[in-house]
C-alpha cells in the first residue's frame, strides 16, 4: 500500500506510521500522506469491499436504508442487510408497523395485524 516512505496509494489511508487498506464504508481517492485517513461514505451508504478508491464506490445501502439515495427506511418499513442503491425498503404487513425508522428486520414490525370486519364478525386476514 505504499509508493514512498511518506505516501499511501489510493484505496489506503494512513495513521501517521503505516498505510492500511480502507475498510468497507470508507475510501481514499488518489495518493495521500501517511497521516491522512480514509474518507467515510455518507450516512446510509457503504462500499462493496475494502480498498475503495472514490466516493462513487459508496453505492450500496446499509441495513435500515433504501431507495434512490439510501435514505432511512420510514416507520412501517425495514431493509435487511446491504442492498444496491435504488432498492426500496420493504413495507410491514397490513396492520403492522415499526417503532422507529431505519429498522433492519421484519421482526421489527409489530401490531395487531390486519383486521377485517364482515357483517357478522371481525376476522384477521
Amino acid at each position: 500500500g505504499q509508493t514512498s516512505c511518506s505516501l499511501c496509494v489510493e484505496g489506503y489511508g494512513g495513521d501517521g506510521i503505516t498505510c492500511n487498506i480502507c475498510p468497507k464504508g470508507q475510501y481514499r481517492a488518489g495518493e495521500a500522506l501517511k497521516n491522512v485517513s480514509c474518507d467515510s461514505c455518507l450516512t446510509g451508504f457503504t462500499t462493496a469491499s475494502t480498498g475503495a478508491t472514490a466516493d462513487g464506490d459508496c453505492s450500496i445501502c446499509v441495513a435500515g436504508y433504501g431507495g434512490d439515495a439510501c435514505e432511512p427506511c420510514a416507520v412501517g418499513s425495514y431493509a435487511v442487510g446491504e442492498r444496491a442503491e435504488g432498492t426500496n425498503c420493504t413495507s410491514c404487513s397490513a396492520g403492522f408497523t415499526t417503532a422507529a425508522n431505519t429498522s433492519t428486520a421484519a421482526s421489527a414490525c409489530s401490531g395487531e395485524g390486519c383486521v377485517q370486519h364482515t357483517l357478522q364478525h371481525w376476522q384477521y386476514c
